[in-house]
């Protein structure tokens, strides 16, 4: 996920096959999303280990929900970017690029 999304952002496009394509800001909008859990993962690290050390608690009290966090910003954030992949590129881009029919 980290990949794909490292990937639309630089490049630009999301292709899974032919026929199901992202291009221009949407496929960067949808790399962003796909990093997201990283920063989230970290900063949520970052504030229980943060607080917790100013409490003077053991880090092994929180590593539950910051385990929670990561795994729900994963989650949330693949189907954002899957449901946006779907929309953009199966019936968005079907609706604006499919060439008009030939005339007689």
């Amino acid at each position: 996920m980290l990949v794909a999304g490292i990937y639309a952002l630089g490049n630009g496009r999301l292709k899974l096959s032919h026929r199901f394509l992202v291009q221009g800001i949407q496929a960067r909008l949808i790399g962003a999303i796909l990093i997201l859990p990283v920063p989230i993962a970290f900063g949520a690290g970052f504030i229980k280990g943060f607080l917790g050390a100013s409490k003077g608690a053991n880090p092994d009290d929180y590593n539950e929900i910051v385990r929670l966090v990561s795994l729900s910003s994963f989650v949330g954030c693949l189907a954002t970017g899957s449901i946006l992949f779907v929309v953009w590129g199966i019936l968005w881009h079907d609706a604006r690029f499919d060439p008009p029919d030939a005339p007689s």
